[in-house]
This record gives structure tokens, C-alpha cells and sequence, in this order.
């Protein structure tokens, strides 16, 4: 049986994390170019990192959810977490990160 250490692990994780990044960084000049355009490649990098970072806190962790918290983070802004239209429901440790993010697409359509 194949054994991989907590520290390859670490390391696979890290790489994954990092090429879903730069996935999320093609999107972001697709979707929001003229935000795009107004970020430097290094601030939209971290940006992104930081959108990643805040979306765990809230057991967001699907890549499609990450892109959405991103979407409402350049729409919104990075605090739309704790705004009035989506605070009752991202403080509900009851839902998932999934059924939280499903809630305000909803409200947002």
C-alpha cells in the first residue's frame, strides 16, 4: 500500500490550490475586464488569495462556490459576507458553504 507523508500532502494541496488560482485569475479577466484592467496581475493574485482565504472561514471550499464569492467580492465587495442582504445566512453554521452560496445566488438573480 502507498503511504503519502502529511507533508507531500501539503504540497499537493499548495499546487492544486495555486492552479485553481490561476484559473480563477483567467476568469476574472474574462468576466470583470474593466476590473481586470484597473488591477495590477500581482494585486489581482493576492486579491484572489484573499477571497479564497475569507470564503474558508465560511466552509466555502467548491471551486464553483470559491468563483462565486470571488463574483460577489468584485460586485459587492470583499465584505459582502457580513452585508444586511447576506449576513443572516453566512453566519448560519447550520448550512453548508455550498447551501449558503446557493441561497445568495438566489437573492442576487
Amino acid at each position: 500500500m502507498l503511504v503519502i507523508g502529511k507533508q507531500t500532502m501539503k504540497v499537493f494541496e499548495a499546487e492544486a490550490i495555486n492552479a485553481a488560482n490561476r484559473k480563477l485569475f483567467i476568469y476574472v479577466q474574462k468576466r470583470f475586464p474593466s476590473f481586470y484592467e484597473t488591477t495590477s496581475n500581482r494585486d489581482l493574485k493576492i486579491f484572489i488569495e484573499k477571497v479564497r482565504n475569507t470564503a474558508k472561514k465560511y466552509d466555502v471550499i467548491n471551486e464553483n462556490d470559491v468563483s462565486l464569492s470571488l463574483d460577489f467580492s468584485i460586485m459587492y465587495g470583499e465584505n459582502f459576507w457580513e452585508q444586511a442582504w447576506s449576513s443572516d445566512v453566512t453566519s448560519l453554521n447550520v448550512l453548508s458553504g455550498s447551501d449558503k452560496m446557493e441561497i445568495l445566488r438566489q437573492r442576487v438573480k
